[in-house]
């Protein structure tokens, strides 16, 4: 009995920690690169004030909390996105939401990995 329930536990472990690895791409070439190459739109899912302390070049604020009543304004900008936020947590909420809806994102996780991007 002890060992079944120490195997269940190992499971839902490594159902999590998986998860948790695929939320954000950190490959040394991710498909949120080539995206961002290939002229996607950044949206920066933080608050409006998080935004304004510093967000990446050319990026547009649409807080995580709107993007559900939002995703037809995302769709018809006819472009891949590349979500980001601070640390990849709430871009990758958005992410889900935005690849049920089919619209092609990634998440880059944080606002400073996408400049870091722009700038080389």
């Amino acid at each position: 009995m002890i060992l079944n329930r120490l195997n269940v536990t190992l499971s839902l472990l490594t159902v999590i920690i998986a998860s948790c690895n695929a939320q954000t791409d950190t490959s040394a070439t991710s498909d949120w690169e080539h995206m961002l190459k290939d002229t996607a739109v950044v949206i920066d899912v933080r608050t409006p004030g998080e935004f304004e302390q510093g967000h990446a070049d050319g990026s547009i604020n649409i807080p995580v909390s709107e993007i559900g009543d939002r995703v037809e304004e995302i769709r018809s900008m006819g472009k891949p996105v590349v979500l980001c936020c601070r640390t990849g947590n709430r871009s990758g909420q958005a992410m889900k939401l935005l690849s049920e809806e089919g619209i092609d994102c990634a998440n880059a996780g944080s606002w400073q990995s996408v400049q870091q991007v722009l700038e080389d």
